[in-house]
């Protein structure tokens, strides 16, 4: 069931991903949490470089992917986009990106 954004959201975990020269998918253990509420939405800070990510199940490169420029906010919307998600680095500075994950 797709999540009604005219409902609150519950962004009460959180954690930082350091993204490196590999695609790094998010953190699976918080995709689902214990009581079976599944994650429909990130908030995303971009820390320290420039990202690419791509949510259709493909890694993203240094060249191919949406670009996310350090010191940017984005929001990714939809269970499968959010499972899908990956990111890389677009240079030799690792990334990190601050993602607050949203449940129903």
């Amino acid at each position: 069931m797709p999540m009604d954004y005219s409902t609150e959201v519950d962004f009460s975990v959180f954690e930082e991903i350091t993204v490196t020269d590999v695609a790094t998918p998010l953190n699976a253990n918080n995709l689902t949490l214990l009581n079976g509420r599944v994650c429909e939405s990130i908030v995303c800070n971009v820390r320290a470089a420039d990202v690419r990510y791509r949510m259709d199940g493909g890694d993203p490169t240094a060249n191919t992917g949406v670009l996310a420029p350090a010191n940017t906010t984005f929001t990714i919307r939809g269970r499968g986009n959010v499972a899908r998600f990956k990111a890389i680095r677009t240079a030799t500075t690792n990334a990190i990106l601050g993602v607050h994950y949203g449940y129903p």
